[in-house]
């Protein structure tokens, strides 16, 4: 068997604990899913080292929110700390993502399950938090405070 069988395997093998099933890999070694509203792609490389990477597609950055990137800073730090994934921007830099991996050396069924519902359940408290309203921009907009976590402090 391959390496890229062994994850299609592995791949095929979690689809079915999750109810669904007769679904794997396509042929650029790519499976995108919904769970509810939140899309989720699996995908196999083997570059820079043989993995199994899973994504969700965390929501798009607001046009009006200033103060973002401290914002994405942050959640990119707990979810770390969490283990849970790291946070991004995709591509166009239009959308947050989070990503984690498994390296094939280490992919078993059960690991690559525990990556993809840790991150789904992560994924609403982290859209919300995208999509609270917080303070426009920092401690210049707020009277003798300073911003910390969205929240205005007084100092």
């Amino acid at each position: 068997m391959s390496r890229r069988d062994y994850a299609e395997t592995i791949v095929r093998e979690v689809c079915e604990t999750l109810g669904i099933a007769g679904l794997g890999l396509d042929d650029n070694g790519l499976l995108s899913l919904t769970f509810g509203d939140v899309l989720v792609t699996v995908g196999y490389s083997e570059s820079p080292i043989e993995q199994v990477s899973v994504y969700v597609d965390l929501g798009a950055i607001p046009d009006d929110r200033k103060g973002i990137a401290d914002l994405l800073l942050e959640v990119n730090l707990q979810s770390w700390l969490q283990q849970c994934m790291t946070i991004g921007l995709d591509p166009g830099g239009a959308r947050v993502v989070g990503w984690n991996l498994v390296p094939l050396v280490e992919l078993k069924a059960p690991a690559l399950e525990a990556v993809l519902r840790t991150m789904l359940q992560a994924a609403p408290g982290i859209r919300s938090m995208l999509e609270t309203p917080g303070p426009s921009s920092g401690a210049a907009d707020s009277p003798k405070g300073s911003v910390h976590r969205g929240t205005a402090v007084k100092a």
